[in-house]
């Protein structure tokens, strides 16, 4: 057990591209979505996710299911207690403490994966 950092993204997506960006959020979200619509043509997202996930990928998977037509914003949310392991990867059966990382355990298999495969 271990405790983990959430942040809460914030993003504005286009109605014609909602479900694409609705589906990222929801995957790697703990809490239902709080949307909001802004005008006609668009609508804010908000995500309660880990902090981690926001700061390594989010921004990337985001623009590309938006074809970069969305911007996000994340502040830090708190804490919240998990499952933590630490993902020691190895180079010739030695550690490498700049690739490991502290990961959640229902994400290792996916995390571990992605690693390996870089």
């Amino acid at each position: 057990m271990g405790r983990r950092a959430l942040g809460k993204v914030s993003y504005h997506s286009s109605r014609r591209l909602h479900g694409r960006s609705d589906e990222l959020g929801t995957r790697k979200a703990r809490h239902l979505p709080e949307d909001e619509t802004l005008d006609t043509k668009r609508l804010m997202l908000t995500y309660h996710l880990p902090l981690n996930e926001i700061v390594t990928d989010f921004a990337d998977r985001l623009k590309s299911v938006s074809k970069g037509y969305a911007s996000f914003d994340y502040e830090f949310d708190g804490y919240e207690e998990g499952d933590i392991i630490k993902l020691e990867i190895r180079v010739n059966e030695e550690p490498v403490d700049a690739f490991s990382c502290l990961i959640h355990v229902p994400n290792q298999n996916r995390v571990g994966e992605l690693s390996a495969s870089a």
